[in-house]
């Protein structure tokens, strides 16, 4: 706003200067008209005399028209000087409206990289919890798996323990004495055990590692649980 406003005052002192230039060409000419009045004036006098004023009218008509071509000369170069200077300013205003343009694509490249860049690791992120859920998916598996085994073996042997109950109990039985299951006092033929039937403890031992194994499968279930609701 301050540059519009000294280029105007600028140009208002050259059309200032400029009417000033054409006065003096108004009073040139209007010298010119007194000089034609006074050499009518002085036609009744000698040649000589004519001759003298004419000439010395003549130089002070072209003094004065050195005088204004001059300054209109320098008014030209003045106004062309002026111009040049708008022009320039003219183009250094275009620059910086592009260069404000390039700073806003560049600031608008560096939102869209931002963004580009979160959705990145958004994605990486979103990769490395569905690693994770398949790695607790791998696990809760195996922890099935190996529940499932043991569970079969307690069962297996738990059975088995309990088929081999008569012949555990039969190797208590006294001639004489009353059997804890039919109340029998005699006992013909007593109920034998097999070579590999498993003991009590043998059992207990299995179901607590069996209770154990469910612990873990619990556990991992859970956790898979988690990783599937952090995965979507």
């Amino acid at each position: 706003m301050n540059q519009r406003l000294a280029v105007a005052n600028e140009n208002n002192l050259l059309f200032e200067k400029l009417a000033t230039v054409r006065k003096e060409e108004q009073k040139l000419e209007e010298r010119q008209q007194e000089c034609k009045e006074k050499e009518k004036r002085l036609e009744r006098a000698g040649d000589a005399q004519k001759v003298e004023i004419k000439e010395k009218a003549f130089l002070e008509s072209e003094k004065l028209m050195r005088i204004l071509e001059r300054e209109i000369l320098q008014l030209k170069e003045c106004l062309l000087n002026k111009e040049k200077e708008k022009n320039e300013k003219s183009i250094l205003l275009e620059h910086l409206q592009q260069a404000e343009e390039c700073q806003k694509k560049e600031e608008e490249i560096k939102e869209k990289l931002d963004e580009l860049n979160k959705l990145q690791r958004q994605i990486a992120e979103y990769k490395e919890k569905g690693h994770e859920q398949r790695k607790a998916y791998e696990k809760l598996k195996e922890a099935e798996r190996i529940y499932r085994e043991a569970d079969a073996e307690y069962v297996s042997l738990n059975d088995a323990f309990l088929r081999e109950q008569a012949g555990i109990l039969a190797r208590e039985l006294e001639e004489g004495a009353p059997c804890p299951v039919c109340g029998s006092l005699c006992h013909p033929a007593p109920a034998k055990t097999s070579d590999s039937a498993p003991s009590q403890q043998d059992v207990k031992a299995l179901r607590m590692k069996r209770d154990e194994n469910e612990k873990e499968k619990d556990i991992l279930q859970n956790q898979f649980v988690s990783k599937q609701q952090d995965y979507r």
